[in-house]
């Protein structure tokens, strides 16, 4: 599970999601109509936390933009680790899918915190 930071106004949300990757981009599939839809027409810059018991967390700096490519579509709903048919039924008639492509990634531990180490950092190109 990961966690989606959004904000299409004053108000930041956040909402647990379970993204599904081809390289650094992370996929998250979603009903077309939901509020983090809406919210990425309005502002697509997000950011994707993944955070890990022993507080290790990477957290990915992004742009999301909305996939209208039915081919990608279909490419990436058997890489998800659950089974999408549960929630969008077999076929996925009502199957959206984001694209959350970073700008700058983090990964930050503990212990790198407690001895006042910056965290590590990647950025494309």
């Amino acid at each position: 599970i990961a966690y989606l930071a959004i904000s299409s106004g004053k108000q930041p949300t956040v909402r647990a999601v379970t993204p599904a990757y081809d390289g650094v981009t992370a996929y998250v599939a979603t009903e077309p109509r939901a509020f983090k839809v809406r919210a990425i027409r309005h502002n697509p810059l997000v950011e994707l936390i993944h955070h890990h018991a022993d507080f290790r967390h990477l957290t990915l700096r992004s742009r999301a933009i909305l996939v209208e490519d039915e081919a990608l579509k279909a490419s990436m709903w058997g890489r998800f680790p659950y089974d999408l048919a549960e929630f969008f039924g077999e076929g996925g008639a009502e199957y959206g899918l984001m694209a959350i492509q970073p700008f700058r990634i983090e990964l930050m531990s503990l212990g790198d915190y407690a001895a006042s180490k910056p965290p590590r950092v990647w950025r494309p190109g």
